[in-house]
């Protein structure tokens, strides 16, 4: 019975003169494996090279979010908030930075009060405003304003402070976006006003609270002055607060700690009062640079005092006079040059 491979060799008519030496075959099998090798590797490049496409894109979408991307992300107040603060390279002006998500730009103009009491319409300011562009108002450092929201909704603004809207407040449920400490009464017209900061939200109909929610702070607290609101977060079960409810949650411990006999110290700051409760020296040192606009250097025996701060501070003076009243503070050389205050022990 003859083999396959003379059966092979019958069939096809290969006889000895035509097999290969040993030298072809070595020849041959490296050609082979070479050919093998040459596309496994372009294989692989082509699957590295879309695992390196991906993640690209990956990161791009993360760092460089579309503006535009259907109805849903141009609603998006928390994000539009965002992107319009980063507009802001002027810090010492106060400013109505407007947004059109579908168009994708910006417009930046710098607003002007005649006095230090001054409020500003912002129905006034935006005329010509579509119901596709946001604005935010700001702020800066040193300064407070009070304004009149298109619904007719009044609030303060601390030094410092974002708030983002919609010009088209009328008729729908109305939300703000707030970056920053803001005193509101607002508006009743039957229809939802809700306050968003980047750790809870505040729901009403009609009322008057105020809102502390600075995104850099370690803290975020309200009180509610008149009316009834709904306190929700994803941090702590959702709380109703009723008149003369203080509540302040704490991000770092993840603590919530609700005073249910609040006085109203939390609204000072909009009649030129700072309400001192227990306060570090650190948080002190902090507030003090966004209400004066500027930039406290303490030394550190200043900074490593466990002393807690009480009391009240009237904000109608200077920075100097300011420091100076504060009792453990007395033996320290305070001066000022231009924006920069300096606390040195003698």
């Amino acid at each position: 019975m003859k083999t396959k491979n003379e059966k092979f060799r019958h069939i096809f008519n290969i006889t000895p003169e035509d097999r290969l030496s040993d030298e072809d075959k070595a020849q041959l099998f490296q050609r082979i494996a070479h050919s093998t090798n040459k596309k496994r590797r372009q294989r692989l490049l082509v699957y590295v090279g879309s695992l390196v496409a991906a993640a690209c894109l990956l990161v791009c979408f993360k760092l460089f979010p579309p503006i535009s991307t259907g109805a849903h992300a141009a609603l998006d107040i928390e994000r539009i908030a965002s992107i319009s603060q980063t507009f802001n390279k002027n810090k010492d002006s106060l400013q109505l930075i407007s947004v059109d998500p579908k168009a994708e730009n910006h417009a930046i103009s710098f607003l002007k009060v005649n006095d230090r009491t001054e409020m500003l319409n912002l129905l006034d300011l935006n005329n010509s405003a579509e119901a596709t562009k946001y604005n935010t108002v700001f702020v800066p450092y040193g300064k407070r304003q009070e304004f009149i929201l298109p619904d007719k909704t009044k609030v303060w603004l601390n030094a410092g402070s974002y708030l983002t809207y919609s010009p088209d407040m009328l008729g729908k449920p109305r939300e703000v976006y707030l970056n920053g400490e803001g005193y509101f009464d607002v508006a009743h017209n039957g229809t939802t006003f809700i306050v968003k900061t980047k750790n809870a939200a505040v729901k009403v109909l009609g009322t008057t609270f105020n809102v502390s929610s600075y995104e850099e702070d370690k803290k975020m607290a309200i009180e509610l002055i008149t009316g009834k609101v709904e306190l929700s977060s994803p941090h702590f079960k959702n709380v109703t607060m009723v008149p003369g409810q203080f509540i302040a949650y704490d991000l770092q411990q993840h603590k919530i700690l609700i005073d249910n006999k609040a006085d109203g110290n939390e609204i000072l700051w909009t009649k030129k009062q700072l309400v001192l409760d227990r306060l570090s020296t650190k948080d002190l040192i902090k507030k003090l640079e966004r209400i004066y606009n500027v930039q406290i250097h303490a030394d550190q025996s200043v900074l490593e005092n466990t002393t807690v701060y009480s009391g009240r501070i009237n904000l109608d003076v200077s920075i100097l006079t300011s420091l100076s009243n504060i009792y453990e503070l007395k033996n320290y050389t305070i001066t000022q040059q231009e924006k920069e205050v300096w606390i040195k022990n003698n």
